[in-house]
């Protein structure tokens, strides 16, 4: 093969690229920056710029790198295994990044309710393979997300956590 040149990201297949691209897009490729190494996890984040009292992040897990806390790097350099967006409570020393929410396809794409669970919902795609669950901001009811929703409508609740199932 190399005498035809050599293959990128030759680990990656081509549906897992799909799927990277599709959030490297709707958030811009930010620059996220390392927050801690845990059990077999490296976290990197980028805080929303979005002028509202909450704090909300944009976070993605990667297997555990020996990049020192503070290192940064665009979305499309960090191979994650999962890509959240939360609303937390605690300050992560991150930079912050705008965006602007889209709503059009393939954000439009519909997420299938899977499971309901005390403390979360979660949700299957039929477009993309990727799972979804949206944790519960009200202990109160299950029912605090419906049965269909949009992956655009997901990622703005900013209690989501995706997952690649390939």
């Amino acid at each position: 093969m190399a005498e035809y040149g050599f293959v990128l990201d030759q680990d990656l297949q081509f549906e897992k690229r799909k799927i990277y691209n599709l959030f490297i897009n709707y958030f811009g490729n930010p620059l996220l920056t390392k927050i801690k190494d845990s059990e077999g996890i490296s976290v990197y984040a980028a805080q929303s710029a979005a002028m509202l009292r909450d704090m909300r992040y944009l976070i993605v897990l990667i297997e555990t790198d020996n990049n020192p806390i503070g290192k940064r790097y665009k979305l499309s350099e960090l191979p994650w295994k999962c890509l959240q967006t939360r609303t937390n409570q605690e300050e992560y020393n991150c930079e912050p990044f705008t965006y602007m929410p889209n709503s059009k396809n393939p954000y439009d794409t519909r997420m299938l309710l899977k499971e309901r669970k005390p403390t979360l919902t979660s949700y299957v795609n039929k477009d993309y393979k990727i799972s979804l669950c949206l944790l519960h901001t009200d202990d109160s009811t299950q029912y605090e997300y419906g049965d269909i929703g949009t992956l655009h409508s997901a990622l703005e609740t900013y209690q989501a956590i995706i997952q690649i199932e390939i």
